[in-house]
């Protein structure tokens, strides 16, 4: 195999061997989860064949303000841009970190390793929801 075991929780899959599969998978359709849904598509160094689709549930019934800016950034519905000075959208962000075998971060659309940020409520942020 000649790669090193992730000691994570994440597990090492070729993807490669099992396109036909995964291709098949994506004509049946995504998964129909509950609360409302937007979706990012992740390309790797401009590599459009190794395209992964990362689909989110949104629990506006919960989380209103967090969930709705997350749609509106990920579905680019704002055009100009926003008080930081950079559109109002996901697209073309950075993934800044990844913790192998445990998670990845981005979003930051403003100095892209996520020490900044804006929202569709202005720079200042919002308020935190409890959950």
């Amino acid at each position: 195999m000649g790669r090193k075991q992730d000691p994570g929780l994440a597990v090492f899959v070729d993807w490669a061997a099992r396109k036909k599969e995964m291709l098949e998978q994506r004509v049946a359709g995504w998964p129909n989860l509950p609360g409302n849904q937007v979706y990012l598509d992740l390309v790797i160094d401009n590599r459009t064949e190794q395209t992964m689709r990362l689909v989110f549930a949104l629990f506006i019934e919960h989380v209103p303000l967090a969930a709705a800016n997350f749609f509106h950034l990920a579905a680019h519905t704002f055009d100009g841009l926003g008080e930081a000075g950079q559109p109002l959208t996901f697209k073309r962000s950075r993934i800044h970190r990844i913790v192998r075998g445990q998670f990845l971060q981005g979003g930051d659309i403003t100095l892209h390793d996520g020490r900044g940020g804006d929202s569709i409520y202005g720079a200042g942020g919002f308020e935190d929801e409890p959950y």
